[in-house]
């Protein structure tokens, strides 16, 4: 009689941790849907990367870092002929950004060779053609003069 027992509430335990485990699964899955009118991070062509050493920075969709030039000028890319083949301007029509940034911040102008450049807080963003994979920022500090675009959070 006490086997049987014991017998049964190991098949009502089983059966507990079964059904609260697929119930969890299936929470986990639907929290994270996003809420209507979201977007899912993939879906972002501007996005927040971070390292322990450079901390928290803009990123393309992609991951792919972005860089300002400090001989530029608000709304005016300077980065011309050669320069703009080492640092290929950043170019989105529009600007799709997680909840941390502000939309508005971000625009776009049109180049002296007629390309289009977004801009962030009016200054033009670009590409380092050394830059091999998403994520890394070999540009940073290049000749003292491009530099991560960093984001407080």
């Amino acid at each position: 009689m006490l086997r049987k027992l014991l017998s049964i509430i190991f098949v009502l335990l089983c059966v507990i941790t079964l059904t609260s485990s697929a119930s969890a699964a299936m929470n986990d899955g639907y929290n994270k849907m996003p809420a209507e009118g979201q977007m899912m991070q993939d879906d972002y062509t501007v996005k927040i990367a971070m390292t322990p050493e450079l901390g928290s920075f803009l990123v393309d969709g992609q991951g792919r870092t972005l860089y300002y030039f400090m001989k530029d000028m608000p709304m005016v890319s300077n980065c011309k002929g050669k320069c703009a083949e080492v640092w290929p301007p950043f170019y989105v029509e529009k600007a799709t950004v997680p909840q941390m940034l502000n939309p508005q911040d971000f625009g776009m102008i049109t180049r002296e060779d007629g390309m289009m450049q977004t801009t962030y807080k009016n200054w033009p963003l670009y590409y380092f053609s050394k830059d091999e994979t998403p994520g890394d920022t070999k540009g940073q500090g290049f000749n003292n003069l491009w530099f991560i675009i960093k984001v407080n959070q």
